[in-house]
């Protein structure tokens, strides 16, 4: 599972992804202040959510406004997709030739990447540390 502050940040930008999930159980998800990461949590339940969050409330003595980030495994990507893995997979070889200089460290950010290429019509952009879309 990719933690790295680059993951979390594309799982950040990624508005489409954060606005449609919908917790499940073994969900990751991390507490954002300010850009600083203070905290990774995996979804259980509601209840147990919402104590593990109370907990980091008083430990941190937070008091301002913090985000929770969702941040989707392999698989989950691999589902949002919405097409068979044989074809994924295809599309997926193409979408890797593109990427000669090694933008994309781990399987996670290569499938959020082709993701964002095929449903968004999207790119990452490491200047701009966003998802831009495509220009055809």
């Amino acid at each position: 599972m990719d933690t790295t502050p680059k993951y979390i940040l594309m799982s950040e930008k990624a508005v489409e992804i954060q606005d449609g999930w919908t917790p499940e159980r073994g969900d990751r998800m991390v507490v954002i202040k300010d850009g600083e990461i203070l905290e990774t949590l995996r979804y259980l339940s509601e209840e147990e959510a919402d104590a593990a969050y109370l907990c980091l409330v008083k430990r941190k003595k937070l008091k301002e406004r913090v985000s929770i980030v969702f941040i989707p495994r392999q698989d989950q990507l691999q589902g949002m997709v919405g097409q068979p893995y044989s074809t994924q997979a295809k599309q997926l070889r193409e979408l890797a030739c593109f990427d000669d200089d090694n933008t994309f460290r781990t399987y996670e950010q290569l499938w959020m990447a082709f993701l964002y290429d095929r449903k968004y019509n999207k790119c990452w952009s490491e200047d701009k540390q966003d998802w831009e879309v495509i220009c055809n």
